[in-house]
């Protein structure tokens, strides 16, 4: 048994003789870890699902019916140039990696690897995973991601040749485990349902990290007859429904970034025959006191629904790291959680979609002008609204009983040097000329060599 401190130390409790009062431990010490990560990061992850508005163009606050609201694609055209010339440069060109051989001899070995890694690549859909990797990060300033070995078989009928036939022409049909995919794995990981060890900034030195996904309960049952999940566990899992926490991610999902705004925690309440079952998954060491019999601290626990333990073994990774990275645009040195390109030019972009939105109350002012009238002069305000040519009669002078509005046209112009000085501003912010979006740009216009917009 590993050396432990005394019972109660920084009020850990001891690992109870009863597997399933152990169990019950391991759950509450999985959620614990989690909602103190989640704590940790509250402020942040309130700030995402804003920022995911802007990138997108929502607008949750009620207009007056009589006002524009419009919302001006800065940020939007910014982080897609962007993604477009950084996923060109990585993935533009295959094979992704090369490998070069030492001498002579190694040239089949190298282009033999070559080919492999480039498959492999290409099985796991690393171009679409990237892309939306880059966009997360851009947008949340935040990307992380899980690598692992994934391993996929399925039971499929297959024909094969009847042993009992002596003429070896007879066949039959029988139910066989196929392999349909054995190789690496990788894929982006919503930061809101990413919970690092607080108070570090790097994952090789965090001592754990939970990712939380969903998983239908059907699904669930085949890892158990694979031997993956601990039948016991399903058990209890099956007898009982989500926590009052797991529950209230479905509204609170609602309002995350992502696919994931309308994923499985949102869709899966309408279909009466899917039984979605929230997963908890913890990469790293537990406390002494807690450490099973085999006394390996490093472990890998799965935990169903807030109150089943589903898995606690022994880090299957044989360098006891945490298989997870982060991608950060700008890291941040005091935080795990990066900046984007949305964060540091918020305000502009409101600004600059509040600014264009009154220049087109303005336009509209002016091509449909509001009118004065004399409430005396018996105007019949019905026929106002006409096709050219109308005639609105009036008792005495004209002059005296309606005029147009006079509109001051300067504040068009000054709103439009407004929104391109805003632009310029958001350039700096974000590191995209006009050029990189497709419109005309001041330095090099139209005779520039490609290496030199690249370069830029």
């Amino acid at each position: 048994m590993p050396l432990s401190f005394k019972a109660g130390y920084n009020r850990v409790p001891e690992r109870s003789s009863d597997p399933i009062l152990y169990a019950k431990q391991v759950v509450q010490m999985v959620r614990d870890r989690a909602s103190h990560s989640r704590e940790d990061s509250e402020q942040y992850r309130r700030k995402v699902s804003k920022w995911y508005d802007l990138y997108r163009g929502f607008v949750r606050a009620r207009s007056q019916p009589f006002r524009n609201q419009v919302h001006l694609p800065l940020l939007f055209s910014s982080i897609e140039a962007g993604i477009a010339i950084k996923h060109g440069l990585l993935t533009g060109q295959k094979p992704f990696a090369e490998f070069m051989p030492g001498g002579p001899e190694d040239s089949q070995g190298a282009r033999r690897t070559t080919a492999l890694t480039q498959q492999q690549f290409d099985d796991c859909n690393t171009e679409g995973k990237l892309a939306d990797l880059l966009r997360m990060g851009d947008i949340s300033g935040t990307a992380p991601f899980q690598w692992s070995w994934k391993h996929v078989t399925n039971l499929r009928p297959q024909r094969v040749p009847d042993p009992l036939d002596p003429t070896g022409m007879a066949f039959q049909v029988i139910n066989m485990e196929i392999t349909d995919f054995d190789g690496p794995w990788w894929e982006p990981v919503d930061v809101l349902d990413w919970f690092p060890e607080p108070g570090k900034t790097d994952i090789r030195t965090m001592g754990w990290c939970i990712r939380r996904y969903w998983m239908d309960l059907d699904d669930v049952m085949e890892l158990v007859e694979q031997g993956v999940y601990d039948q016991e566990g399903v058990k209890e899992l099956s007898m009982a429904q989500m926590t009052d926490d797991a529950s209230a991610e479905y509204e609170n999902r609602r309002g995350s970034p992502g696919s994931l705004r309308w994923g499985v925690p949102n869709i899966s309440q309408m279909d009466k025959y899917a039984k979605p079952v929230e997963i908890l998954e913890m990469h790293g060491v537990v406390p002494n006191e807690m450490v099973p019999e085999d006394n390996f601290r490093n472990r890998l626990i799965t935990v169903g629904n807030g109150i089943a333990l589903l898995r606690n073994v022994g880090n299957p990774i044989w360098t006891g790291g945490l298989p997870f990275g982060v991608y950060r645009p700008i890291p941040d040195p005091y935080t795990i959680y990066g900046i984007g390109k949305v964060e540091p030019n918020d305000k502009l972009q409101a600004t600059a979609s509040r600014f264009a939105s009154q220049k087109l109350d303005v336009l509209d002012l002016i091509i449909d002008p509001a009118l004065v009238y004399n409430q005396l002069a018996n105007v019949q305000t019905g026929k106002l609204f006409q096709k050219p040519g109308g005639l609105i009669g009036v008792d005495g002078p004209p002059s005296e009983a309606i005029q147009p509005l006079p509109i001051d046209f300067r504040c068009v112009q000054v709103a439009i040097q407004d929104i391109e000085q805003l632009w310029r501003w958001m350039q700096f912010g974000t590191g995209i000329t006009e050029e990189a979006v497709g419109m005309s740009g001041p330095a090099g216009g139209d005779r520039q060599t490609a290496r030199e917009f690249l370069g830029k």
